[in-house]
């Protein structure tokens, strides 16, 4: 049996950190909400620049080329984003990402950029080489896209064969997914027109041109919205692991309470006992 004092010591260490998180998940709540009132990625331009990207696809394919924006290359390595955070308290999802992430990889050549600290840690303990780019911050900002963009990209045009990007996935305050979105070689999700691009509009300086910075510029976007989601799904997640953090601290809470309650209940029936054995065996040794 523990002693009383060390059940009250921890009973009141427990109720401390449940305060802590308790402003953790206020904090992070209110982060969601003003995450959630930003101006999102405009998605008219990412269609605008998949309908341009479509168009430079259709015409190739009409003139007989074959660019690696739209066929890749055949043994090229790949590069393999993962998208975490540099904060914790977001439960398994960094770890499932990374997990993910390591899945994809065809080949030891294969290159993996982690984005955010939590990531870089887990490949770290795999002893994993990356490349690292800090977590995206609270407004996502351009800056932060482009860099990633243009390092993504730039590989890409020089090397790789494929772009594949593992992120989290915003669906409601309880639930995120992660998903594998292969970007490159770029492959329409369904059957598209070239929206208000013509086939036979010229496309300057050239088609190879073309489809490179089309795909830059669509990349760029697409790319956008997945760190936007990602924040998002990054916010939802640690409010629901603190959630069940302060949950399960209110249960030991509730165990310790019974337990030191019961141990003070049982050590004052104790004195009680012995003082009314006490006086019972001062009378009998009076009357003797």
């Amino acid at each position: 049996m523990r002693p009383t004092v060390e059940l009250k010591q921890d009973f009141e260490l427990i109720g401390s950190h449940g305060d802590v998180i308790d402003v953790l998940k206020t904090a992070t709540l209110i982060q969601f909400r003003s995450f959630q009132m930003m101006d999102k990625p405009v998605a008219d331009f990412a269609e605008q620049a998949e309908g341009f990207l479509e168009c430079v696809r259709l015409r190739h394919e009409h003139e007989g080329l074959r660019h690696p924006v739209f066929h890749g290359r055949e043994g090229a390595s790949a590069v393999i984003v993962v998208v975490s955070s540099d904060d914790g308290f977001v439960g398994e999802i960094n770890s499932l990402l990374v997990n993910l992430a390591l899945e994809q990889r065809r080949s030891k050549d294969d290159a993996l950029v982690v984005i955010g600290e939590r990531g870089a840690r887990h490949m770290e303990d795999r002893h994993e080489k990356f490349i690292f780019f800090p977590g995206l911050t609270h407004q996502v900002p351009q800056g932060e896209v482009d860099a990633i963009r243009d390092y993504v990209f730039g590989e890409f045009r020089r090397k790789a064969g494929r772009v594949i990007v593992v992120h989290p996935v915003f669906v409601s305050l309880m639930v995120q997914k992660i998903v594998v979105w292969e970007a490159f070689p770029y492959k329409p999700v369904a059957p598209r027109t070239a929206g208000a691009w013509r086939l036979d509009d010229p496309i300057e300086p050239s088609p190879v041109r073309g489809a490179e910075g089309a795909a830059e510029l669509w990349f760029g976007a697409r790319l956008l919205e997945a760190f936007w989601t990602s924040k998002l799904a990054e916010y939802a997640a640690r409010i629901m692991h603190l959630e069940e953090s302060s949950q399960g601290l209110k249960d030991k809470e509730r165990v310790l309470m019974t337990e030191y309650f019961r141990q003070v209940h049982a050590s004052r029936d104790k004195i009680i006992r012995e003082i009314t054995a006490s006086r019972q065996a001062s009378r009998r040794r009076r009357r003797i």
